[in-house]
């Protein structure tokens, strides 16, 4: 399961969110860390992670020095029906062309990464994977001076690995 690694250059992007609006890399770490979830709406695994994603996404979303990104490889609409059937709030850009996820060297998904304000990665998950979710959680909320939020415990039922 490749995928970039902690301790690289993410890359360049732009795409477009869900109402249309250009966004690019710079754009959405410059005031601090980016979580960057990259998923399609038919992979089981991206299913059973978007809860986690959620919850994630609700700890630390309106706090100053952090965005959340979901990174959908489907249409607009086709990502608006999973947000909806998963109760999923947390905004997405579209990479149905997949150009972004080939830059970062996606095989699978889902594909979880933290990116600080540099643009360089410090966290990187491929699959559902309770300690690097809890891992960058605790992350995040160093960085933003807050508690941490457990993302999945271990008694949630959930597996410690799924891969995607």
């Amino acid at each position: 399961m490749a995928a970039l690694e902690a301790g690289v250059a993410s890359p360049e992007f732009t795409l477009t969110d869900l109402d249309g609006s250009v966004r690019n890399k710079e754009d959405l770490h410059r005031n601090g860390l980016m979580f960057a979830a990259f998923y399609k709406v038919g992979c089981g695994t991206c299913q059973f992670t978007a809860p986690y994603l959620e919850k994630f996404y609700q700890a630390y979303q309106d706090r100053e020095g952090f965005q959340f990104w979901g990174i959908s490889q489907d249409s607009v609409d086709d990502t608006n029906s999973f947000m909806n059937e998963y109760g999923g709030t947390f905004p997405n850009l579209i990479d149905e062309t997949h150009w972004a996820s080939a830059d970062y060297g996606l095989t699978n998904v889902p594909a979880m990464f933290l990116v600080d304000e540099s643009g360089l990665i410090k966290e990187s998950c491929v699959g559902f994977s309770r300690d690097d979710l809890n891992r960058m959680s605790h992350l995040v909320a160093n960085h933003l001076g807050v508690e941490p939020e457990v993302i999945s415990d271990a008694n949630d039922g959930a597996p410690s690995l799924k891969p995607g």
